[in-house]
């Protein structure tokens, strides 16, 4: 997958979290800042990043032995 792809997916995938984010009131406080946890399994290395908002940060990575991209949203708080 080449680079205007990844940043195209990054993008699709932003636009419809903050669309689904856009009608959760934002929480009193400072934001913590969302890490990648590895969710998307061994050999994968984030290639970006975007935030959203305060709600959290949508990361690409990318498996080079594989070929294989994962996008995954991590919340910037716990959730209930």
């Amino acid at each position: 997958m080449n680079v205007i792809q990844r940043a195209a997916t990054v993008g699709a995938v932003t636009a419809a979290v903050v669309g689904g984010t856009a009608l959760v009131a934002p929480q009193a406080g400072a934001a913590t800042v969302a890490k990648y946890n590895g969710v998307c399994g061994t050999g994968y290395a984030v290639v970006d990043s975007a935030p959203v908002g305060t709600a959290g940060t949508v990361f690409l990575t990318y498996n080079p032995s594989t070929g294989r991209d994962c996008v995954v949203t991590v919340r910037a708080r716990a959730g209930v």
